[in-house]
C-alpha cells in the first residue's frame, strides 16, 4: 500500500493544548503505519518537522 495523507499534523497545530487528543492521534498513526508489511511508503505532508521517539 502507499499512502499519501496531507497535513497530518493538523491535529498538532489546531489543538496544541490538548495533549489528551494529540497522543491517541500519533498512536494511531504510528500503529497503522510503523513496521507494517501492507506499507510499502507513507508519503506524509505538513509543517511540523516528525519528531523521533526512539
Amino acid at each position: 500500500m502507499t499512502l499519501k495523507m496531507l497535513a497530518w499534523d493538523c491535529v498538532m497545530r489546531e489543538r496544541r493544548n490538548l495533549e489528551e487528543l494529540q497522543k491517541p492521534y500519533l498512536d494511531f498513526l504510528r500503529n497503522l503505519l510503523k513496521d507494517q508489511p501492507y506499507v510499502a511508503l507513507a508519503y506524509m505532508t505538513g509543517i511540523l518537522p516528525v519528531k523521533n521517539q526512539c
